[in-house]
């Protein structure tokens, strides 16, 4: 059978005070900044068929999600690009110095160029 325990008020309220859940726990995060690509499956080559907007969305996530700094994901963007698109890089990194610069730089290269009257049109459709 369970004991009965008497205790006095006092020692009630030490007792859970030393039991006591803190009420604000410090949450447990990574560091700020310090992931990298190095796990990221997304790869961009820059052939007609692939999207750059679908690239820069994934990678975009993905350095969100692993806390990718962007002086992190600047140096590592290169990992991520293949064939024509990393013959592009090579040409081009030394002129950027930003992340978002270089997802500009990237969609400038290899995005969709519409002709001037089809950008009208979408624009006052």
């Amino acid at each position: 059978m369970a004991e009965q325990v008497v205790m006095s008020q006092q020692q009630l309220e030490q007792l859970l005070r030393s039991i006591s859940v803190n009420p604000n726990p410090t949450a447990v995060t990574a560091p700020v900044g310090s992931g990298n690509f190095a796990q990221c499956k997304s790869r961009y080559s820059g052939s007609k068929e692939e999207d750059v907007e679908a690239f820069i969305n994934a990678i975009s996530i993905y350095k969100e999600c692993v806390n990718v700094n962007d002086a992190n994901a600047l140096r590592g963007l290169p990992m991520l690009l293949d064939k024509l698109a990393a013959t592009w890089w090579q040409g081009t990194k030394d002129s950027i110095t930003t992340w978002e610069a270089a997802l500009t730089a990237l969609r400038h290269a290899f995005g969709i160029n519409k002709p001037a009257h089809k950008i009208f049109r979408e624009f006052f459709s």
